[in-house]
């Protein structure tokens, strides 16, 4: 009888076991690597990001996806702005004196309306000639 028994559970093991599914072991980085790497826009990305197997794996490469196409859009801002600044900087001295114009900026201190301090700085520098 025991032996019967140890045969149907082997055999129960074996058959469970065999329709186990292994999946791929790419975390959700990985899939939002390949599919920026594919060079498509954002709407398209989107739309490979649908077709994963699992809705939270679908949810994180979006926000993902999102989260890469912002910080492009910033660093885009951020290179046109330090581009404008650059063209504001005077040289002078031979090239050994470098100039910027007086940025002034609002920064809020309280919750009040008039709880504000405005800073106005300019950057100078001196290249060294050694």
């Amino acid at each position: 009888m025991k032996k019967i028994f140890i045969v149907y559970l082997s055999s129960l093991l074996l058959t469970g076991c065999s329709s186990l599914e292994l999946g791929d072991a790419l975390s959700s980085e990985d899939y939002t690597q390949k599919i920026l790497a594919l060079g498509l826009t954002h709407e398209e990305n989107l739309v490979e990001a649908s077709k994963l197997k699992t809705p939270h794996l679908v949810s994180v490469v979006t926000l993902q996806l999102t989260n890469a196409r912002d910080e492009k859009i910033q660093q885009e801002i951020d290179l046109i702005e330090s581009k404008k600044f650059a063209e504001k900087v005077v040289v002078s001295n031979n090239g050994f004196q470098y100039t910027a114009p007086e940025v002034t900026q609002s920064i809020k201190t309280g919750v009040l309306e008039t709880d504000s301090d405005i800073i106005s700085y300019y950057l100078e520098g001196l290249k060294d000639a050694n």
